[in-house]
């Protein structure tokens, strides 16, 4: 059940296993249906792959939809990285090792799905 749509509070166990069984179940419906896109019309973009050098990741997105004009949207992206160098991602606490059991357990299969390594 949605936690927001409880009469009371519910309790951090509770919460945690709405958002394990969420992604879960997210996970599988994608993995189930994404063969129903047709071929091209998906490209599945792995976030380090996109961090680690934005205007090439997005050159890449143009090259595989065959998109025209990159060329023009260059200067854009590289203006904006330019005014954005100073960013820093947020950072967060890392889980506590029984936490991190538990997403792995629950989430392994996204994980080999896609190529992340489990940390547990």
């Amino acid at each position: 059940a949605y936690p927001y749509m409880s009469l009371k509070k519910p309790q951090d166990s509770q919460i945690q296993d709405f958002i394990l069984s969420q992604f879960t179940q997210l996970h599988r419906l994608y993995v189930r249906d994404r063969g129903l896109i047709p071929d091209g019309n998906l490209l599945e973009l792995p976030f380090d792959t996109l961090s680690k050098d934005p205007i090439q990741a997005v050159e890449g997105i143009y090259e595989h939809f065959g998109w025209a004009n990159f060329d023009q949207v260059r200067p854009q992206l590289e203006r904006y990285q330019s005014q954005n160098r100073g960013y820093k991602k947020n950072s967060f606490a890392g889980l506590h090792p029984a936490e991190r059991k538990i997403v792995a357990d629950r989430w392994r299969e996204a994980f080999e799905e896609f190529g992340y390594r489990l940390e547990q």
